[in-house]
């Protein structure tokens, strides 16, 4: 078996896993092992520290968080034929050699796929061991610039976690060094002949480092260069406050409660001390603004800046930057089909009064809103003009570099929120709301409704959850959330692919690939899934 220096490599090219901008950012590429002699001294902490960032930015970045979080809610289509229904329309399984098996289809091998995320872990691992045995005077016996470090890796750790675990459900667990456990992963970072575990379990363990995270980390302030990007104090109480309510959905009564108190406290700590604010919304510039990064909302978000040469390059509309963008895809005649677009008879199910809405989201969040197409004109281009899609990721910069010949290419410059302010408050409304503390409940849904002028909906105490659920669908709509709220509240009305039986077997979950279970014999595939998914 491999060592750890044969094991883990990180690279970082000039494109999605390049660090720069300041201190934790400007760091020289690695490309060599992380072993035991990389873990020295503290500059060896911030290479390592920024590579962990990339190799999550790598996993998570290019529109992985809508299609897994959005496009599975059956909201959105994809070109003027749904080219990509297998993510929210029910499959075929009539023939053994059918493709249309919606997640288990070839086209989803991808997605199937967990190893990106385990790179993440496993590199987490070591450098959670190494920082904690390094002798302190490595940090100029600085125990707060240590615990800085060490706060990150536990956050990034717990978080890929909980991915892991809204995606997979039960997935194998590993929380040592890799060369503690050279038996336990391949050469890719696999998990070889290692089980999954219980959801309850591995969730357990993200909570925890969410905790260790938050009691080695500081509160961050809006005007230091790391805001958002790197994990503070207040990113891993959102880790907590996800966790805890993603627990409690799933215990007992009496085990709910408990969660659900550990959910509100982290949510109401973070309110209370993280510095956040809330955007006005007042134009389409503060929107911008919100999703350029960086804002007073940005509890959590993956770098992508052209600026910092933090970016990729999108030429043919590759990933959410470009597929819900109006640029570059709407405007090139042989690539409009790429666009997700939200049709008309779906508008109703993100505001109550579809193209009547005077809800000034619609037109914030939404190009040609008022559209009532159902179905994009094939062969007539410029009729995408007048189809609904996102413009939250809309902000590029052109590549002045494009050769000859080439699509007209740019470079996305959103950054990409995984926990953001809005939702936060909103998550502790649901929490609240689930303790039968209905007035505090409808206070914090009265914040998100306040800053855009409408007034609070009239419903009873008893819907008063699944009205906040809508209210997350209409404010993080496109950011990756939608669907995991729905599995977390076993509430899927309006999902047409999820039959009471794939619900009862779990089939809200993705199928594991099956390259994956070759690799470890150990795993089994989930129930919903047995003889469903095209082999490969």
């Amino acid at each position: 078996m491999k060592t750890t220096q044969n094991i883990l490599y990180i690279f970082f090219s000039a494109s999605l896993l390049m660090v720069s901008c300041h201190d934790l950012l400007d760091q020289e590429p690695i490309s060599r092992a992380i072993g035991d002699t990389f873990w020295e001294t503290e500059a060896d902490v911030e290479k390592g520290i920024a590579g962990n960032y990339a190799l999550l930015r790598d996993a998570l970045a290019n529109g992985v968080l809508f299609q897994y979080g959005d496009l599975t809610a059956d909201l959105f289509r994809k070109g003027w034929n749904a080219g990509n229904d297998a993510f929210y329309l029910p499959g075929d399984y009539s023939t053994a050699t059918s493709n249309q098996r919606e997640w288990g289809s070839p086209s989803m091998w991808d997605f199937q796929d967990w190893t990106r995320f385990y790179k993440v872990i496993n590199f987490s691992n070591v450098a959670i061991n190494r920082i904690a045995n390094m002798p302190l005077s490595a940090f100029g016996n600085n125990e707060r610039a240590r615990d800085r470090y060490l706060g990150q890796a536990y956050f990034i750790r717990g978080l890929t976690y909980f991915l892991l675990v809204r995606i997979w459900g039960d997935v194998p667990l590993i929380n040592r060094a890799v060369d503690a456990t050279e038996q336990a992963i391949d050469e890719d970072g696999n998990p070889v002949e290692v089980p999954r575990s219980p959801e309850k379990e591995v969730l357990e363990l993200a909570l925890d480092d969410g905790k260790r995270a938050s009691s080695l980390l500081r509160y961050g302030n809006p005007a230091d260069f790391e805001w958002g990007i790197h994990a503070n104090k207040g990113s891993a109480q959102a880790l907590e406050g996800h966790v805890a309510l993603w627990i409690a959905s799933r215990a007992d009564q009496g085990q709910a409660s408990l969660y659900l108190d550990i959910a509100t406290a982290a949510i109401d700590s973070l309110m209370a001390f993280g510095n956040y604010t809330l955007s006005s919304y007042a134009d389409e510039q503060t929107i911008k603004d919100v999703f350029v990064g960086q804002s007073g909302e940005a509890i959590f978000e993956l770098l992508i800046s052209a600026n910092h040469d933090e970016s990729f390059r999108i030429d043919q509309g590759q990933g959410i930057e470009g597929l819900t963008a109006l640029y570059p895809t709407r405007e090139l005649d042989n690539n409009y089909n790429r666009v997700y677009w939200l049709p008309f008879e779906k508008k109703t199910d993100v505001f109550e009064d579809g193209v009547s809405t005077t809800d000034p989201r619609a037109d914030l969040f939404f190009r040609a809103w008022t559209s009532t197409r159902t179905e994009p004109a094939r062969d007539n281009p410029g009729l995408w003009i007048d189809v609904t899609c996102l413009k939250k990721f809309e902000n590029m910069t052109e590549d002045d570099q494009a050769l000859n010949g080439e699509f007209r290419a740019f470079f996305a410059n959103s950054n990409v929120p995984v926990f953001r302010y809005t939702g936060l408050i909103l998550l502790g409304a649901e929490a609240y709301a689930k303790k039968g503390n209905y007035s505090k409940a409808k206070e914090l849904l009265k914040m998100i409704r306040d800053r855009i002028g409408l007034d609070m909906p009239s419903v009873p105490d008893t819907e008063l959850v699944l009205e906040i659920l809508r209210e997350r669908r209409r404010e993080l709509i496109g950011e990756g959330h939608i669907f995991f709220d729905r599995v977390r509240n076993n509430h899927f009305e309006g999902v047409s692919a999820m039959s009471p039986v794939r619900i009862e077997r779990n089939g809200y979950f993705w199928p594991v690939r099956y390259r994956n279970i070759r690799k470890n014999p150990a795993l089994e595939q989930t129930s919903y899934w047995i003889g469903k998914v095209s082999d490969n």
